[in-house]
Order: C-alpha cells, then structure tokens, then sequence
C-alpha cells in the first residue's frame, strides 16, 4: 500500500510538470496568401519567451508546405517538412531555442503542383532566468537536515528567492550562498504521518534587471516519513559451511539491513551488514554453530521498518525448515516463459553486434570509440547468470505466491539488463578542425601549472618545448561528433565524442608530455568527462589532462550534446617537465681554478679582482630580475582584476584593486614608473563600471 501511495505522488509529479512543460510552448498563427511574396500582413517583431513555439501557417489554398532557414529556395530544395499538413492549415514545433532572432521561409505546392511565392517569418527568443534544483537525497526524501543546489540558467545580479512548501500553500524561506549561476542552501524537513508532495518557488533578477521565476528542473519533491512494513516470512537454511536467508516483503525494496547474534533475541546493537535483493548467503559462519538472524527493510527515503521475526539455522544441520523436493510442475510453464523470453533478448543482442558491424564507416568507428561491443557482451553474460537463477526454481519447494515474487523479482533485473544494450546510434552533427599552438598557449599553460614562476625560466621552458616539438611539425586534427543512442529498453542518450589525432613526434625523454586544456564552454567538471585513453594523469580540477609523449590519438566523451563551434577553445599542447635550478656560483667556480692551477700572489691578486667584478653584475643582474618578478606579479594581478570587472564582480574588484594600490606604495621609483600608466587605467575602468 505504501508503495502504491508513493507511485501515485510520482505519477502526479510527472502529470504536473507536463502540464507546465505544454503551457511553456508558444503559438504564432500567420496567414499566407501564397500568391503574394512576404505578405504584409504578417507581424516581424513577435517576442516568444519560451525554448519551444508551434508556428501554424493557414493558406489560402490546399497544398503542402515545406520550410527553410535559408532564403531563395527553391520548393524541391527545402529541407523542413511541417509536422502537420492537412488542406490548409500546416504546423510546425521548433524546440531547444537559444536566445536570439529566427527566421524561417516557407514555400508550398498547390494540388495543381503550382509552387507558392516565398513567405517569411521572423521572430525573436528571450529566454528568462530560470532554475534547475538539484537535491542530493534524491527525489524521495526522509526527515531531516536537506541539501539544495540550485543552478541559474543565466549569471543573477544578486542571491536568487528559494522557498519550499509543503502543502502548496504557505512558503518557507532558504537561505542560499553561493555566485555566478550556482547556489546552495539547507532546509529543515519534520517527521510526518504520511507521504506529501513538496514544491519549490524560486525568482531571481538577470543582469539587466529582468525577473524569473521558472524552474526548469526539480520544482516537486516527495516526502516520506513512513517506514517499511515488517517483514514476518523469513526463513533460514543451514547448509555445509553457510546459512541460506531467504524473505519476502510486498513492497519494492531493494535494500535491508541483516541483524546477527550466536544467541536468542537478536536487538538492533547486533547489526551485521546491509543486504541487496530478498534472498543472502551467509558464508561467514563456523561450521557447527546455530546463528540467530532478524533483518529489516529500508526503503528510497532511508526509513527503516521494525525488526522481523528470529529465525536461526547451524551450519551443517538445518534446524527451521525441511530440503526442498522441487517445484510444482504445473509453475514450469510461467519459468520458461520467462527463460524463453531472455533468449530471445540475447539472439537480439547478438544480431545488433552483428548489424554494427555492417554499418557505414563513421558509424562503425563510433561503436568502436564507445566500445559499445562490450557492453553488450557485458549484458548477454548477466542474461545468461540470470537464466541460470531462474531455471534454478525449478528445484526449490516453492508455493504459487513464493513463485511469483521470484519471477517479479526476476523481471525487473531483466528490464534492468536491457537498460544496458545499445540497439542503435543517430550521428546529429560532426566538425573537424585542425589546430597548432602558439607561445602564448604555452604561457598560460605554464602559469596555470605554476603562477608563481619566474619570467626567465618561463621564456627557457617555452624555447626548450618549442625545439622537441620540432616548431611546426607538431599539429592536431580534432574531430567532434554530437549523437545520440537508443538502447533495447526504449530509453534514448545523448553524447558527444571528442577525437583528436596528432601529427609530429616529440623527443624520447620521459620529461617530455602531450598536455590537453579542456575549456569550460566544453565541460565544466573533470568528473563528467569518460577519458578513453590508458594512460594519463589529471593535473588540476581545472580540466588539464597530462599524456604520455607518445600519444597518438586522444579521445574523450560527454553525456551530453555539446557546441561544436567550441572546439576552437580545446589547447592540446606539447610540454617538458624541467626542474627550476638555479647555475653554480661561476665564482666559486673560478676561485677553484686559480688556486689549483696557480699559487702565486699575482694569480690570487687577479682572482679576487675579477670575482669582485663578477659579485657586483650578479648583484645587479639579480635586483634586474627582482624587478622583472615584482612587475610580473603586479600585471597579472591586474588582469585578473580586469576580468573581474568584466565578468560584473565589480565589489571583488574594488577590493583587488585596494590591495594592489597598498603594493604600488612599497616598490621603487623605477617600478612606479614601469607600471603607473596600467594602473591608472585599471581605476578609470572601475570608476567607469
């Protein structure tokens, strides 16, 4: 019943969003006399505040109409077919809009096959700040302290409104920290006597000053404080050298916690391990030794029923229930059903590998990147383990009811398997560029690594990566495919795949590495990209991927679509890993040489001239260098600042700016004079932000 109870909040969760999803779709109805070009009737400044709009074009004669989003086409040469096209009323949904103006071109073919002139259309989308929220817990949630996240699809120009409710009706205030489009917060959920479904209100301000309050992701959430039923069918079979615990609870649960003591009335302090599935072989027994068992359901929410029934067995006697006969013959027929029906999944696997293989070669070449193969010899190996299991029945003592629940339990691992068999891939769009690297590519990777580096070790470790790079022999070819794959269960993917194949050959020496720079407009967490490639280290969170210098070809993917203009901000770029060492000191050097080459008073009286002459230029060299440090220091401050004032942190660049004035105070006249103009620039800048 709980269970019920809990499909039904879901199920009203999904009906709700639905409905708001279809609400969310705009409609612009045009009427096209098709004998008049760009007919003036029709509205160019329509405005939709949504990611998907229904454009209806009504004509003034049956026909079918095609679109384009290039001008001039002719009817033949249009690439859009409208979606519904009966007489003359023609539909189209445009979904997934990003922000920006539209414009599309329709031409449609009367009965008499007479084409139409030429109708445009033009509209705008502005999309609002919206939200997606994400909570930890997951959907169902238990009593307690909750963690919120809450993602703003834009920058926000100050903390975004969160609320919650628990009843639709009053509102609850969360308090968020955070910047920029990530945000998060906490609230408080008590202990109730039923399931309720919770909702979220949320508003925040752009940074033009205009409102929303749409949340794209996770407006609903279930609460459940009601805690499993008590399990009170649990049997206990001792076996040589293991105990077999087997149960049955009505309600789909997963997850239980197993209770376990060597004497009678087992108590909760008697934990011994949580259990998956209704069924578990105690293997860590002594033979001989009766053990005393209780267990416990928990459901999604972390509820835990009551404690069941004890039951106890001895390893080698069976001291609770009789040896199984085997089952009814009259229950074979529904088991292999069942069994009939995973072979005919594993056929179907194996006639998809087969298909793969058939495939155009880009295709072939995606199967292979994503080794798509062995996840479908993966799930043909559980298949066949699950046959096993289920042909296994045939020799328990089993009732009509304890039948059942096995079978049930066996479908829902079957449909779990077939979650996992890819049946096809659909390439939606693909771009290859090709890329070498500059030494402004290498200095930024050098800072990010170390951003306290000297500036003339900087220069040497650029002159030294340049020469085993052989300058421009050393290329890239990227190649970016967006696709989406459908698997056996019905369930479809999307992802990207990145392929990069390089062309040069950097020296042997095992300082020497190939370094990957993966931007954020490509993926923001490391963790979310699926490296393809053996051999490589992550450097920093930050995207910065080490290879190995003999690295060929690189290949990583995303579960998602992705941009592929962005390819362009990918940096793959050669690298030495040189150690800082500073030279010997040429005077000690020199010392040495004359007093072991010649002992006379003039040799020493010559030695100890020239090192003076040499302490004073390393002297000076090294107050040079200083310099140099100081100033480097100072500048990249000020651009950091600089972007800081770009980015809208104008309070966080006040503060950087603040500090950097206290720096300027303590240089000398010289780095005053170097780096004065930059600074005064910096301040009208932020006077004029």
């Amino acid at each position: 019943m709980k269970n019920i109870i809990i499909n039904k909040k879901i199920f009203l969760i999904f009906l709700i969003v639905f409905m708001i999803s279809a609400v969310k779709a705009n409609l612009l109805i045009y009427n096209f006399n098709t004998s008049v070009e760009n007919d003036a009737s029709i509205n160019n400044n329509e405005i939709i505040r949504s990611e998907e709009i229904l454009i209806q074009i009504n004509t003034d004669k049956e026909g079918v109409c095609k679109y384009s989003t290039n001008k001039g086409k002719s009817y033949t040469n249009m690439e859009g077919n409208f979606e519904y096209d009966y007489n003359a009323v023609h539909k189209m949904t445009l979904t997934d809009l990003n922000e920006g103006i539209y414009k599309y071109y329709i031409k449609c073919r009367d009965k008499n096959n007479i084409e139409s002139k030429e109708l445009e259309i033009i509209f705008s989308v502005y999309l609002g700040v919206s939200a997606k929220i994400v909570i930890e817990q997951g959907e169902i949630l238990n009593e307690g302290k909750i963690e919120v996240k809450l993602i703003t699809s834009k920058i926000v120009s100050q903390p975004p409104v969160l609320s919650y409710s628990l009843d639709s009706t009053s509102y609850a205030n969360i308090p968020l920290i955070g910047e920029k489009t990530e945000w998060k917060g906490y609230f408080i959920l008590p202990k109730l006597d039923d399931e309720k479904v919770g909702s979220f209100k949320f508003s925040a301000r752009d940074l033009e000053g205009n409102i929303g309050t749409e949340i794209s992701e996770g407006e609903l959430f279930i609460v459940d404080s009601v805690k499993p039923s008590t399990i009170y069918d649990l049997r206990a079979t001792g076996r040589d050298g293991v105990i077999d615990l087997n149960w049955i609870l009505d309600e789909e649960i997963e997850d239980f916690n197993l209770y376990r003591s060597i004497s009678p009335d087992v108590q909760k302090s008697d934990f011994y391990k949580m259990v998956a599935g209704k069924s578990y072989i105690d293997t860590n027994v002594e033979r001989g030794k009766t053990y005393y068992y209780k267990i416990s359901g928990i459901d999604e929410a972390g509820n835990e029923g009551d404690l069941s029934i004890e039951v106890y067995a001895t390893a080698l006697l069976d001291s609770t229930s009789v040896i199984p006969s085997g089952l009814d013959l009259r229950f074979y027929g529904i088991i292999d059903s069942l069994k009939n029906e995973i072979d005919m999944t594993i056929e179907e696997s194996n006639s998809i590998k087969e298909k793969f293989k058939q495939r155009p070669e880009i295709e072939r070449t995606i199967y292979v990147d994503f080794k798509l193969e062995r996840d479908i010899d993966s799930a043909i190996n559980e298949l066949d383990a699950l046959i096993k299991e289920i042909d296994n029945y045939k020799t328990q003592n089993l009732d009509k009811n304890e039948i059942d629940k096995k079978l049930n339990n066996a479908k829902l691992k079957f449909n779990t398997i077939k979650k996992k068999i890819p049946e096809n891939l659909f390439l939606i769009d693909e771009k290859a560029i090709e890329k070498t690297f500059n030494d402004e590519d290498l200095t930024k990777l050098i800072l990010s690594l170390d951003p306290l580096v000297e500036i003339s070790f900087l220069t040497k470790k650029i002159k030294k990566i340049n020469e085993i790079a052989k300058n421009d022999e050393f290329k890239v070819k990227i190649e970016g495919k967006n696709l989406e794959i459908s698997y056996l269960d019905g369930t479809r993917k999307k992802y990207a795949l990145i392929k990069e194949k390089i062309s040069g050959k950097l020296e042997n020496n095992e300082n020497n590495s190939i370094i990957e720079i993966i931007p954020s407009s490509i993926e923001e967490k490391i963790s979310n990209i699926d490296i393809k490639n053996v051999n490589y280290e992550i450097l920093n969170e930050e995207g910065i991927v080490s290879f190995d210098h003999n690295t060929k070809e690189i290949s990583y993917s995303f579960e998602k679509n992705i941009d592929l203009n962005n390819l362009e901000d990918i940096k793959t770029l050669p690298y030495i890993d040189l150690q800082d060492q500073k030279s010997n000191s040429a005077l000690t050097g020199y010392l040495s040489f004359v007093t072991t080459k010649d002992n006379s008073f003039f040799g020493i009286v010559i030695g100890l001239i020239f090192a003076s002459f040499l302490l004073i230029y390393l002297f000076l060299d090294r107050k040079k260098r200083k310099i140099e440090e100081n100033l480097f220091l100072m500048r990249k401050k000020i651009h950091n600042t600089r972007e800081k004032i770009i980015e809208g942190m104008k309070n966080d660049a006040i503060k950087s700016y603040s500090l950097i004035s206290q720096e300027y105070k303590s240089l000398g006249n010289r780095e005053k004079r170097a780096i004065y103009g930059e600074i005064e620039e910096l301040y009208r800048k932020i006077k004029e932000n």
